[in-house]
């Protein structure tokens, strides 16, 4: 009989203690990084970047003066933030890099073209004459997004890196000719991880840059603003960039 009582005893005390460990497994599990933003005439106040570890879910909240839409670049998520109201973007954090949240005047003015199109956040080139040559490595956890890119010196010429685990091809060369069609080939397919690399054979300048052109044209050529925390080229507008570190 003590026996079966001590063993009994032994049974209520593993459940406790397993209990225990599956309640803190359970609390980590729902930890979440959650951060607060207040916009304030359309700026963020404090700093211009956040970091963020890969594989937390993060929870940004917004607040601001003004009416606005707020997108997550990367993550390819939107907010609408009503005047004097407050908005909340949530997102597990599977892929590294640098994501930046931007606002939009209005929602005509939103291109919604895949991941990454802010300009020159993803890279920018050195100025590259004909024989010269500029690589970029893609993001090994970037899957399924689309990198527009452009010539500074020429917004006309425009390309598409696709980013998809679903294709053999691993690296990418694109050759730049002084002619109508710039790129060769415009558009590419590689897989996460791959190398794009470009070779100039022609002899104007060229500037190769991630994300749309301008829509401003007046304003494109400003080169100041390439790959700042703030962006002011028309329709968009970055207001914080979210790094993603593993």
């Amino acid at each position: 009989m003590k026996l079966i009582r001590n063993i009994f005893l032994c049974n209520v005390i593993l459940l406790i203690f397993f209990s225990f460990a599956c309640g803190e497994s359970l609390e980590e599990e729902k930890k979440v990084n959650e951060i607060d933003f207040v916009i304030s005439g359309g700026i963020v106040e404090g700093e211009e970047t956040v970091v963020v570890g890969k594989d937390q879910q993060v929870k940004l909240n917004f607040t601001s003066d003004q009416e606005m839409t707020v997108h997550l670049h990367g993550y390819d998520i939107e907010k609408k933030i009503p005047e004097s109201g407050k908005g909340t973007i949530m997102f597990d954090a599977h892929a590294t890099g640098r994501f930046p949240v931007t606002t939009h005047a209005s929602d005509e003015d939103h291109s919604s073209q895949g991941a990454h199109q802010m300009h020159g956040m993803l890279f920018e080139s050195a100025t590259l004459r004909s024989g010269d040559t500029f690589s970029y490595k893609v993001d090994a956890d970037f899957d399924h997004v689309e990198i527009p890119y452009h010539d500074h010196m020429s917004h006309k010429s425009v390309g598409i890196i696709t980013v998809s685990s679903d294709v053999s091809d691993k690296d990418a060369t694109i050759t730049v000719k002084n002619d109508e069609h710039f790129f060769y080939p415009k558009n590419v397919t590689v897989r996460p991880g791959a190398t794009v690399n470009w070779i100039s054979q022609n002899p104007d300048k060229v500037r190769i840059i991630s994300g749309n052109p301008p829509t401003d044209s007046h304003s494109s050529h400003n080169h100041a603003g390439h790959g700042k925390g703030k962006d002011s080229e028309g329709a968009e507008r970055t207001l914080v960039t979210i790094e993603v570190r593993p």
